[in-house]
């Protein structure tokens, strides 16, 4: 059987009345039409079947066509739980070479989706032969046309699993290669240093900025002067901007190397032999991710605190404006990095364990 994890803004739906969840409903009626063949479209990401059911339905590659289905708007790159479910999936499905079963629907325009965006969640959706719907959602839904084109995008989910199905086979009768895992060590090495720099320098940044914040807030218990403010908002601008630039390239490394990490723990789970060869990998991931259990206490709270005190003087100045908007996309770029690499840790840890 069929599955499709349908991953959508809630607030989306409220505001299409229902829209988006029933393009989802009549998705899976016409995929049944054409194939007599059910396809079950998981919609509630808080289900007891939603997590577990699509990893290990992935991880078992095509015991059945697994779909994942990102409705994109401008609030889905804006919630952290959509954002989450499309990294998690796409490395999954990348690091099996099944990522054709990641199909998104632009169901609105969304500003800046384009591959060279500097929001590498966008970019790789740009990547994608992703379905565009922004002009068909607003045509009657019993029209010729729109029935056409809900058509059209259930035969392509037919013809994807299809295809599949075909590389599925060829891979199983295809002689596996010696250097797989070697190739993998070498690919995840030369990404690496620039992974790494990210790291280091958007932990520096952040030292600078807190040290900076902490300054001014200091010095403010005795002062209450209005020109203050506004030069410490001019003199701390600089370093946010450069804190935003490093942000977003370490969570564009960190999704660019996701799909790769997640096909070498998988190697080195069947192969715990590998483990002594990827030392140097491994042991970058630990520091990163003792780093970042440092950083997340010292400045979790903090974090919240500094985005509530920028939009509190948001009005005060287009800089303020500008540094609430900044640090809210730090913030989110940062835990979406984060949260990648605590993925990595909490796998090789268990391996590292194992081989003990």
């Amino acid at each position: 059987m069929a599955v499709g994890f349908w991953s959508y803004a809630h607030r989306d739906d409220e505001s299409a009345r229902g829209g988006v969840l029933r393009l989802a409903a009549a998705i899976a009626e016409e995929y049944d039409l054409l194939t007599g063949r059910t396809l079950e479209m998981f919609v509630d990401r808080d289900g007891l079947a939603w997590g577990d059911n699509w990893k290990e339905r992935i991880d078992a590659g095509l015991a059945g066509a697994t779909f994942f289905i990102p409705v994109v708007t401008p609030r889905y790159f804006n919630r952290p739980e959509c954002r989450r479910e499309f990294v998690d999936f796409s490395a999954q499905a990348r690091s099996l070479g099944l990522e054709e079963f990641i199909l998104p629907i632009r169901y609105v325009p969304v500003p800046d989706l384009d591959v060279d965006s500097p929001d590498e969640l966008k970019a790789t959706v740009a990547r994608t032969q992703y379905v565009d719907w922004s002009e068909l959602r607003l045509l009657d839904e019993s029209s010729g046309e729109y029935r056409r084109a809900l058509h059209e995008l259930a035969a392509r989910l037919v013809d994807i699993e299809s295809r599949m199905v075909e590389v599925q086979r060829e891979a199983e009768t295809s002689p596996e290669g010696d250097d797989d895992l070697s190739t993998l060590i070498d690919r995840i090495t030369r990404l690496l240093p620039d992974w790494h720099e990210a790291t280091v320098d958007n932990r520096t940044t952040s030292a600078q900025f807190w040290a900076t914040f902490e300054a001014y807030r200091h010095n403010r218990r005795r002062t209450s002067d209005l020109s203050a403010l506004i030069r410490f908002g001019r003199e701390i601008q600089p370093l946010n901007e450069r804190w935003l630039r490093e942000a977003r390239t370490y969570s564009a490394r960190s999704i660019e190397l996701d799909p790769l990490m997640t096909s070498l723990l998988r190697e080195l789970a069947d192969y715990p032999e590998g483990l002594s060869l990827t030392g140097p990998i491994l042991d970058a991931v630990e520091d990163a991710h003792d780093n970042i259990v440092t950083s997340v206490k010292r400045t979790d709270k903090g974090a919240l605190g500094m985005i509530e005190f920028f939009g509190r003087h948001a009005r005060l100045s287009p800089t303020f404006k500008t540094l609430h908007s900044q640090s809210t996309e730090i913030d989110k770029l940062a835990n979406e990095g984060n949260a990648i690499v605590e993925r990595w840790a909490t796998g090789q840890s268990g391996l590292r364990k194992t081989k003990r």
